[in-house]
C-alpha cells in the first residue's frame, strides 16, 4: 500500500485527484502529501457520499460513511501522525502527514463552515497531540469561524465509531 501511495505521490506531485477523473491543482494546499482519487467503491451507494474508512471487524468490514458536506479525521496517536479532509460535494480526499499543510486546508474554508469531526471511541486518535497543536487547531477554527458539526447520535462535537473489536482501520 505504502509503495502505491509512493507511486501515486510521485505520479501526480501536488494534485487533487477527484471522482470524474479529472486532475485539479491544488494552489491553497501546500505539502499535502498524497491525494486519492475517489472511486465508485469509496462511495456509499445508498447515500451517495464518500466512505471515510472501514473498521476491519472479525466478521465483517464496517464502513464509515461522511454524512456532511465537510469532515476530517485526525490521528496522532504514537508514531502515527494522519489528517484526513474530505470534500463530500466534490467527491475527493486529501491526506497528509504535515498537520501545517493540514491547518492551512482548514484555514482556505469559507468562513463559517460546519465540519464533521470523527474520531474512535475509548481512546481518542488525537490521544498524544501536544497542548500546543491542539491551540493552533482551536486559533485556526475561531478565526475562520469554522464549527465542529454537532453528532445527531451524541450531542458531541465528533462523531465516534466503535473499534473496540477492531482488527483494523482501512482507508480508501
Amino acid at each position: 500500500m505504502k509503495q502505491v501511495l509512493f507511486a501515486l505521490t510521485l505520479i501526480c506531485g501536488s494534485t487533487l485527484l477527484s471522482l470524474s477523473g479529472c486532475i485539479k491543482k491544488v494552489t491553497s494546499e501546500p505539502n499535502i502529501d498524497t491525494a486519492s482519487k475517489v472511486q465508485e467503491s469509496n462511495i456509499n451507494p445508498e447515500t451517495g457520499n464518500l466512505i471515510a474508512l472501514w473498521v476491519m471487524l472479525p466478521e465483517k468490514e464496517e464502513a464509515i460513511i461522511i454524512t456532511k458536506p465537510y469532515a476530517v479525521f485526525m490521528q496522532w496517536y504514537g508514531d502515527v501522525k494522519q489528517f484526513r479532509f474530505y470534500d463530500n460535494i466534490k467527491k475527493t480526499i486529501t491526506k497528509t502527514n504535515d498537520f501545517d499543510a493540514f491547518l492551512a486546508r482548514l484555514a482556505a474554508m469559507p468562513k463559517g463552515t460546519e465540519i464533521q469531526k470523527y474520531d474512535t471511541c475509548t481512546v481518542s486518535q488525537l490521544h498524544d497531540m501536544p497542548q500546543s497543536e491542539h491551540e493552533k487547531l482551536k486559533s485556526i477554527l475561531h478565526e475562520r469561524n469554522l464549527k465542529w458539526a454537532i453528532s445527531e447520535v451524541n450531542g458531541r462535537e465528533e462523531k465516534i465509531f466503535c473499534t473496540c473489536r477492531s482488527k483494523g482501520l482501512r482507508y480508501p
